[in-house]
């Protein structure tokens, strides 16, 4: 799976019968998570149909069976760090003949593994012109934060010095917090890679993602600074919540 897009997943069968593979009627399919199993109503989470599976290299009494689906980002995981560890993905082919006889395979299980990813509304933030000694005060710059995965997450927020040719801000003088706040009263900014942020980003379960949140900006601009325009990298990670 990749962020906010769809993965196309195949399931193959060969599936026989006895008059013929004229005689085939109908072939369809569903791929699961186990713990809903093969009779689930469609889900972009934990199951999806195909109504009209495509048959090939048909001779005899026999075709190939190929069913297809487009799995979303935010279809559940199932891997060891995920809700449903004991759990994995199968999928069952039915096929139907002009008789209505009927016959299924079941494939053996597979891993769907968490994928831990965010979007930005904005790849930069603008503080503006400031004097030294100034401060942003209670206007802040605003970064919405998107939760493009398939499991709840949390983010490391770190960055490095604004700077402007021999010239520097430390990245302390920038500050954040998750609400609106007045400059003094947010989070300063740290290079540190291992800065968790605790923002409680929950596992999307639709498309697009509505699990979003808010992470907003300040800067003070320190005394005697060399007048310049100013600019360093801030760095969005995701991580487990």
């Amino acid at each position: 799976l990749t962020e906010n897009t769809t993965t196309t997943v195949q399931a193959t069968a060969t599936i026989t019968d006895a008059d013929g593979y004229a005689d085939i009627y109908s072939v369809t399919g569903v791929i699961y998570r186990s713990g809903i199993g093969p009779s689930c109503t469609p889900n972009d989470n934990n199951c999806y149909a195909d109504s009209a599976c495509a048959t090939s290299s048909c001779s005899s009494n026999s075709c190939v069976a190929t069913c297809e689906y487009e799995v979303w980002f935010h279809a559940d995981p199932t891997d060891a760090s995920s809700t449903y560890p004991s759990e994995y993905w199968a999928a069952k082919i039915i096929a139907i003949d002009k008789s209505e006889a009927s016959g299924s395979a079941t494939s053996s299980g597979v891993e769907l593994n968490t994928l831990y990813s965010l979007g930005l509304s904005s790849s930069t933030i603008n503080y503006g012109s400031l004097n030294p000694g100034e401060n942003t005060g209670s206007l802040n710059e605003h970064v919405i934060i998107t939760n493009t995965g398939n499991s709840a997450i949390d983010i490391y927020l770190y960055g490095t010095d604004l700077a402007t040719g021999s010239y520097s801000i430390p990245v302390g003088q920038q500050e954040h917090s998750t609400s609106p706040f007045s400059y003094g009263a947010g989070t300063k900014a740290t290079s540190s890679v291992d800065n968790a942020v605790e923002i409680d980003l929950s596992k999307p379960t639709s498309h697009p993602s509505t699990s979003t949140d808010d992470i907003y900006w300040g800067i003070g601009i320190p005394t005697g600074t060399i007048p310049g325009v100013y600019t360093g990298t801030t760095t969005y990670e995701a991580k487990a919540d």
